[in-house]
């Protein structure tokens, strides 16, 4: 099931109801080879994870939503919601690097770090959409099971998603 548009661009390591209104930070950093020594190492270390041979990133962007909690945690009007499930928090990365010819996104979760998958509606959404060209979502998306995602893995023809502990 390909829960993104078709003729959209989409990188979901954890498309949910987040909500960092009052809590949960987002952070982004792009990195291009030759710009910093930090960058470069980065860079290597994801060229080594992806573990594809003569891959080499010239250019990653690298996302992390620290301890973001569901909605509507902001709001001072959550009926129906209880304070214990609004506590909750998730912590994961998204990381798409690419050597210009081919690209891969790389989701990263740390076991215990997700906590909710779902505020009673649909679950959470993992995975990825090329501009129709490529897609591949996780096989418990859209399920509460997203939220044991830490053992998964699944790869598609333009590139990979993994997760790991």
């Amino acid at each position: 099931n390909n829960y993104f548009s078709r003729n959209q661009d989409v990188v979901a390591p954890f498309w949910s109801d987040n909500d960092i209104r009052k809590e949960g930070v987002v952070r982004y950093a792009a990195f291009m080879r030759g710009d910093s020594y930090k960058g470069d190492k980065i860079l290597d270390s994801v060229d080594n994870y992806v573990n594809v041979t003569d891959f080499r990133g010239i250019w990653m962007i690298l996302a992390q939503w620290d301890q973001v909690h569901p909605y509507p945690h902001g709001s001072d009007d959550h009926e129906g919601v209880s304070e214990e499930f609004l506590a909750k928090t998730n912590t994961y990365q998204g990381i798409v690097v690419t050597n210009s010819t081919d690209t891969f996104t790389l989701f990263t979760y740390t076991c215990g770090d997700i906590q909710w998958s779902s505020n009673g509606n649909r679950g959470a959404v993992v995975g990825h959409n090329a501009h129709s060209q490529s897609y591949a979502n996780h096989p418990a998306s859209g399920f509460d099971a997203i939220g044991d995602i830490v053992s998964c893995t699944f790869d598609s023809a333009s590139g990979s998603g993994r997760r790991r502990r």
